[in-house]
């Protein structure tokens, strides 16, 4: 379960009740995030690490993945936790670069915007796996 803007501090009694229902907690490191709040967010994920690339809203940004890739190992310095990276990743150049370093990728405002660019064709479906596979080719 991701619940943005709520910090670990806050999120005692609802890790407890997701642990009990077998839901991984994941929460957020952001590029601004100290080695303290890196250390305590990776304490209280139970699924994975959310590193957020980019700082600002989500959605389609041109380069990413160029520091990127070390941050992510400078938080698995911190953590055995899968770090997976999101925000701002559209290309599937920036997965494959993103991919080196990050146990996941996700995007998501990228494939909301393909869908949004096909929503009125006959080959919705077709246009945006295709998109989706060539993000997933690209990781492999």
């Amino acid at each position: 379960m991701i619940i943005p803007d709520l910090p670990p501090e806050e999120a005692q009694l609802l890790c407890r009740a997701a642990s009990r229902a077998d839901i991984a907690m994941v929460f957020f490191v952001a590029p601004t995030s100290t080695d303290q709040r890196i250390k305590s967010n990776a304490a209280v994920s139970s699924g994975f690490i959310y590193y957020v690339s980019v700082t600002g809203t989500t959605g389609v940004k041109q380069a990413v993945a160029l520091s990127v890739v070390k941050q992510v190992r400078h938080i698995k310095r911190f953590t055995d936790k899968p770090v997976c990276v999101g925000f701002g990743i559209s290309t599937p150049q920036q997965v494959k670069d993103i991919g080196r370093a990050a146990d996941g990728v996700i995007v998501g405002s990228a494939i909301v915007k393909a869908i949004e660019q096909q929503k009125r064709s006959p080959d919705l479906v077709p246009a945006v796996c295709r998109y989706v596979s060539s993000l997933v080719k690209a990781i492999r």
